[in-house]
C-alpha cells in the first residue's frame, strides 16, 4: 500500500461583484511523507592505499521511482548517487573509519541506515609464514608448526595438503595445525599462507613432505593361551613404536 497523503483541489474564478465560476475538474496531488527502504547488504568491494569502493543492494520507493543513495564516513556526508556504488577518495593506508549508507527519495525523505561497518584501508599482505615444520607425527596424525606472519590486522593461516586448502570454512587463528587422516598423510606435502582482515594473502611457506620412516625391528611370538604362539612385528614409524601381527603369517593360521 502506498504510503502517502492523497489530496485534490480545484479552481473557480470570481469578478469583482463576487459571482464565483463553476469549479474546475478536480486535481488530485500526493504528499509524499515516507522514506525509501533501508539499503541493506553494504560491502567492501575494492580497496588501494587511498581509496575504497563500496557496494550495497538496491531499495525502492513507495513514489514507484528508484532513490538515490547517500554515503557517510562517520557522520559526514561523502558522497551521493544513483547506483549501488561509491568510492571513497583521499584515504590513507591503514585509515580506520565506520561508515554507512540511506536512501533519500525524490522530495528529500531520508530512510534510516542500515547497521555501519568498519572501513580499514590495507593493501599489503602478511609478511610469509616461516619455518613451517612437523612438530610430532604418528599413525593418524601430524602436527605442524611455524613461525608467526607479522601484520597489523592478521586474521588467521591457511593451510594446504597437496595444494588443496584443509581449512574451508575459516582461517585458522594459531600458528600449529594438526593434520588428521589416513596412509594419505604420508608422502604428501604441505604448505601455509597468511591472511588478513581484507582478505589480502602471504606468499606461501616453505614446503614440507612427510615420509615415513619404516623398520621391522625383529620378530615376536606371543602366547595366545592355547598352546601356540603368533608371531608379531615391531615397527618404529618416525619414531613411534607399533605392534603389528605379521599378515602372511595369520593368514595361514587362524585361531
Amino acid at each position: 500500500m502506498a504510503r502517502t497523503l492523497n489530496n485534490s483541489f480545484s479552481v473557480t474564478g470570481v469578478d469583482f461583484l463576487g459571482n464565483e465560476s463553476a469549479k474546475s475538474t478536480p486535481q488530485s496531488f500526493y504528499i509524499d511523507a515516507y522514506p525509501p527502504g533501508i539499503p541493506y547488504g553494504l560491502s567492501i568491494s575494492g580497496m588501494t592505499t587511498s581509496s575504497v569502493v563500496l557496494s550495497w543492494n538496491a531499495t525502492t520507493d513507495n513514489s514507484g521511482i528508484a532513490p538515490t543513495y547517500r554515503v557517510y564516513k562517520y557522520s559526514t556526508l561523502v558522497g551521493t548517487t544513483s547506483g549501488t556504488s561509491l568510492t571513497i577518495n583521499m584515504l590513507n593506508d591503514n585509515d580506520v573509519f565506520p561508515t554507512y549508507v540511506t536512501a533519500i527519495d525524490a522530495v528529500g525523505n531520508e530512510s534510516n541506515p542500515p547497521p555501519y561497518i568498519n572501513v580499514t584501508i590495507d593493501v599489503t599482505p602478511p609478511t610469509t609464514p616461516t619455518n613451517l615444520i612437523f612438530a610430532g607425527k604418528s599413525f593418524s596424525s601430524l602436527n605442524l608448526t611455524w613461525t608467526p606472519s607479522i601484520d597489523t590486522h592478521l586474521k588467521g593461516y591457511y593451510i594446504y595438503k597437496n595444494g588443496m586448502l584443509l581449512n574451508t570454512n575459516n582461517p585458522w587463528t594459531g600458528n600449529t595445525y594438526n593434520v588428521s587422516g589416513g596412509n594419505d598423510l604420508y608422502g604428501s606435502y604441505y604448505y601455509v599462507k597468511a591472511t588478513d582482515i581484507n582478505n589480502n594473502i602471504s606468499l606461501q611457506s616453505n614446503t614440507v613432505t612427510s615420509s615415513p620412516t619404516i623398520l621391522v625391528v625383529d620378530t615376536l611370538r606371543r602366547s595366545v593361551g592355547i598352546g601356540r604362539d603368533i608371531p608379531l612385528e615391531r615397527l618404529h614409524v618416525d619414531g613411534n613404536e607399533r605392534l603389528g601381527w605379521n599378515k602372511e603369517y595369520s593368514n595361514r593360521q587362524r585361531y
